[in-house]
């Protein structure tokens, strides 16, 4: 199997308590997702890829000096080899940021993100290009945009922009490696979400895969 270590280069800052009180206290928690905060100290939400054979709950490690912790923990923070689905310590819930990240093992069987794999194939990706990852306060449906093979050389997991620049700089270099020829054009008002693993592929490699947030009435790009 493989392992999907992130590399966390940029500073954490660790929000003020207070803050996150008024902000937790502004947000309704789903009733779908409601018990599973009973089985998950620190659920924050729920992805789902039927081609992929994902449908898992997706975790976030509270520990600012601890962003990794779920590499080897279940969603109940057991021991586990397997891993959880866990989202980038940077990252917030209450209000999606411009570009969140999630991380996952690539598992030999094919469970967690191992089935990822398949998007490389242009027609795989226009037949399964709809796939959902919800927080526990909002319903998200994502669009998959890009795929491709890197290695921990390539900072793609920046979660803060300066400005639009910065953010389309980004994009513009994620979009260049797209395994298959790709007219999508992403603009600095989308919302991306990027699903990180391991790949054997290359040296350090990183198998990624990224989708765009899709509006309600926003018809779906196919070509």
């Amino acid at each position: 199997m493989s392992y999907a270590v992130p590399v966390i280069e940029e500073e954490i800052v660790v929000p003020d308590e207070d803050i996150v009180l008024d902000i937790t206290e502004d947000y309704v928690v789903l009733d779908k997702y409601a018990r599973y905060l009973t089985l998950y100290p620190e659920f924050v939400g729920w992805i789902a890829i039927e081609a992929a054979n994902l449908n898992d709950p997706v975790v976030q490690s509270k520990d600012f000096n601890n962003p990794h912790f779920y590499l080897d923990k279940g969603p109940d923070r057991q021991a586990c080899e397997s891993g959880a689905i866990f989202l980038d310590t940077r990252n917030f819930i209450h209000e999606l940021d411009r570009h969140t990240v999630i991380y996952g093992h690539n598992m030999a069987d094919g469970t967690m993100f191992g089935s990822l794999d398949q998007y490389k194939n242009k027609t795989f990706r226009n037949e399964n290009a709809i796939i959902t990852f919800d927080t526990i306060y909002e319903e998200y449906t994502w669009e998959v945009v890009n795929v491709f093979v890197s290695n921990t050389d390539f900072y793609y997991i920046q979660t803060y922009f300066e400005d639009d620049n910065d953010f389309m700089r980004l994009m513009n270099e994620c979009m260049a490696l797209c395994t298959y020829d790709n007219d999508v054009v992403i603009q600095p008002t989308d919302k991306i979400l990027t699903l990180s693993t391991c790949t054997n592929e290359i040296k350090d490699g990183r198998l990624v895969v990224q989708a765009r947030l899709i509006e309600s009435g926003d018809d779906v790009n196919r070509n």
